[in-house]
């Protein structure tokens, strides 16, 4: 009687328990560099970002030099 009360009782906890979450993805590691600080001929900024971000910001920058480039032949 008390086995079949605690299978029923595990039984019972094991239905009422949340589901496992799906294994969460581990953190990108942060890449950190030192970039020459705006308006200061002194310092240094030290900007550290994810490798995905810095590949955006990458082709941000890239695209923006572009655009400030005039065409060759001009």
């Amino acid at each position: 009687m008390f086995t079949s009360f605690f299978a029923l009782t595990f039984a019972a906890a094991l239905q009422n328990a949340p589901a496992p979450e799906a294994a969460k993805p581990a953190a990108e590691k942060k890449i950190c560099k030192s970039v020459p600080a705006v308006n200061s001929r002194l310092g240094h900024k030290r900007v550290c970002m994810t490798a995905s971000q810095a590949k955006l910001e990458e082709e941000r920058a890239r695209g923006e030099a572009e655009r400030a480039t005039p065409p060759a032949g001009l």
